[in-house]
């Protein structure tokens, strides 16, 4: 749902040494500047770098991030957005500093940094989401996803069991029909509440694009981060 991504890194390694702007290898930077490392960023807070342990001997940990996504904008230029995900709000001391030390490595490279919790959605939203993700999972064409999207406008009084079979006429398949239309949504052609819980006897509930998009913390930049 999110708009303008070229890339999304999952698990991204950060270094420990300075090293050069990871959008370098998109083309985009001067790859002699260097950045600093987790060492010298846990030192400078004053933190124990994280360490690993076996076999009677340690050596240094590498953090990663759980999502680091290349943004394209106009004329050419890209940003990156960094995404920590935590299942739970409440977090030790241990794993605030370890956090702390992500936030600042990313902050250094100017990128955004964001904190994802569970309490940053509502669990309708993610009840939403999970209902209509067997659908999502062979991608369509962006042409049909937009067909459908209009199509699903133009009728948006009708209720969902009754828009399927508008949808049937133009694609010929209950499977397509449906693949096409939450996919829509899924990729935000066409934006509904998703907070709102559907059922085939009623009209989905079409909204506007900013507040669609409220309603994903990530896009809405929400942060679970207190320095």
């Amino acid at each position: 749902m999110l708009p303008r991504v070229e890339d999304c890194l999952e698990q991204y390694p950060l270094s420990t040494e300075p090293s050069t702007h990871p959008l370098t290898r998109y083309g985009v930077g001067n790859p002699l500047n260097l950045f600093p490392g987790t060492q010298d960023i846990a030192k400078n807070l004053g933190y124990r770098h994280p360490q690993t342990h076996g076999g009677g001997s340690s050596c240094t940990w590498v953090q990663t991030t759980d999502f680091v996504v290349v943004l394209s904008h106009e004329c050419g230029r890209k940003s990156l957005l960094a995404v920590a995900v935590k299942p739970r709000g409440e977090l030790s001391k241990r794993t605030r500093q370890l956090l702390a030390i992500e936030s600042a490595y990313w902050l250094a490279r100017g990128a955004e940094w964001l904190l994802f919790t569970p309490d940053l959605f509502a669990p309708q939203v993610k009840k939403s989401l999970e209902q209509i993700s067997p659908w999502t999972r062979e991608s369509l064409p962006d042409l049909m996803l937009q067909t459908a999207a209009s199509l699903t406008r133009a009728h948006s009084h009708l209720a969902y069991l009754d828009l399927l079979q508008v949808l049937d006429a133009r694609f010929g398949s209950r499977d397509v029909s449906q693949r096409a239309l939450w996919q829509s949504v899924w990729h935000g052609f066409l934006p509904i509440d998703l907070a709102h819980q559907w059922r085939p006897s009623r009209p989905l509930r079409l909204i506007g694009q900013s507040e669609f998009l409220q309603l994903n913390p990530v896009a809405a930049r929400r942060s679970s981060w207190t320095s």
